[in-house]
């Protein structure tokens, strides 16, 4: 065997002439790596593959250097293998470039996967979240075909946690979530899923029958799991929560679509007493589709200020049978449904936060009807309007009653009965 100089520079000896021995070479390779350094070089010689190995090799200095041996085998014209030559290569930098570029590498995979797993996760409960739910939705549903089941998804919000926030604090708020994340984990299957979308709402996505049977069960136990007082930070918490429950019934749908269905009846769950489960049919997105255009028709008639009209139901005096008065009753002259009675819309005038405007129209429509009552000759003796919590807060109130002047001095007002005056402000009094 014959070294080259710079082989011996490589590896920090002076070039030696005399030492031709393979066994030189041999001893110096580091014991792990001996026998692949070996084994490559006779599958060379005997199934002529490539020869290349890297290995270990100890440099003068007592350290491990990286080597790359490459080599080829000479042969005559039998095949046989008479000489080969080649090259060592001191690679220990490029070895230590790749590990460590492995090593990033592998720090960016975690990096990633941490990332991901956040993005897909709830940072206070680790629950999956909207997002996540998002992603595997459609596996669970393929699964639920593949079983031949329903899949039901459980909108569970829960009742008054603003309550909890408000007398314990935020951090009791937050210890209190956790540990509704943990009741659903433990109730749910293996492969089911619980996540958390968004404040105090979760979500839970079961394999189920038409019956819904699992989802009772797991409304069953969680209402009891909730309804356990617990001390949290010195603070007593109990809670409850509305459910709402809608089946896939073996459609291929999509989960907001599903989620939709859910939400009608999350909130037919809480008009309806709250702290129990609701399961969403036909019927609800009836009513819902109602109940959306009946608000868009109310926005409108408050708008065009004619179809908020007054009706007078007159007052007898009950001695005399005299004509004492009117009470003013409100009532919406709708286009197509005709004369509605309060009963029929207040409600909704309440949800879009405007029962204050529809009272504002009858008091002057009421003075407009008075007036024209004047010309005539006609005296009402008094007008008695209803009026509402909302309108007897409204800062507007004392001036537009004022402005009237000595246009009203018949006008009387009446509180709802519903109207809660034991705490009320200056401007109420």
């Amino acid at each position: 065997v014959q070294h080259s100089e710079q082989n011996y520079k490589l590896l920090g000896e002076e070039f030696v002439d005399s030492d031709n021995s393979i066994a030189w070479f041999m001893s110096r390779i580091h014991p792990d790596d001996h026998d692949a350094v070996a084994e490559g070089f006779r599958n060379h010689l005997i199934r002529n593959t490539p020869y290349s190995v890297t290995y270990r090799i100890r440099h003068s200095d007592g350290t491990w250097r990286w080597w790359r041996s490459r080599g080829q085998a000479m042969r005559d014209e039998q095949g046989k293998a008479i000489r080969a030559v080649g090259t060592n290569s001191d690679v220990t930098d490029l070895i230590a470039m790749q590990s460590e570029l492995k090593r990033r590498n592998a720090d960016l995979m975690i990096a990633k996967q941490e990332t991901e797993a956040a993005a897909l996760h709830d940072a206070l409960t680790e629950l999956p979240n909207r997002r996540h739910l998002k992603k595997v939705f459609a596996d669970i549903a393929l699964e639920a075909t593949t079983r031949k089941c329903q899949l039901a998804l459980l909108h569970i919000d829960l009742d008054f946690f603003k309550d909890v926030n408000d007398r314990c604090g935020h951090a009791v708020g937050d210890a209190t979530l956790k540990r509704i994340a943990a009741i659903l984990e433990n109730l749910r299957h293996q492969d089911e899923m619980v996540a958390r979308i968004g404040g105090d709402e979760f979500i839970a996505i079961l394999f189920d029958n038409e019956d819904a049977k699992r989802a009772h069960q797991f409304c069953s136990e969680l209402f009891d799991g909730l309804g356990q007082s617990t001390q949290i930070d010195g603070c007593k918490v109990a809670l409850a929560a509305s459910v709402a429950v809608a089946l896939n019934k073996g459609q291929n749908r999509e989960i907001w679509s599903l989620l939709r269905d859910a939400d009608l009846a999350l909130y037919e769950a809480k008009n309806t007493g709250r702290n129990k489960l609701q399961i969403f049919d036909e019927d609800l997105r009836a009513r819902s589709a109602f109940a959306r255009d009946t608000k868009e028709e109310l926005r409108n008639a408050l708008s065009c200020n004619e179809q908020i009209i007054p009706f007078f139901q007159p007052q007898f005096c009950a001695k005399t049978m005299d004509l004492v008065g009117f009470e003013v009753l409100a009532r919406w002259d709708h286009p197509t449904r005709g004369m509605l009675t309060p009963d029929k819309f207040l409600d909704y005038a309440a949800e879009l936060n405007c029962v204050a405007e529809v009272d504002r129209q009858i008091l002057a429509r009421t003075v407009e009807c008075a007036e024209q009552w004047a010309k005539v000759g006609f005296d009402p003796h008094r007008l008695s309007l209803n009026v509402s919590s909302d309108r007897l807060v409204d800062p507007d109130l004392i001036a537009s009653v004022e402005e009237l002047g000595d246009r009203a001095p018949f006008l009387s007002f009446e509180l709802l009965e519903s109207t809660f005056l034991d705490d009320t402000d200056d401007e109420v009094r």
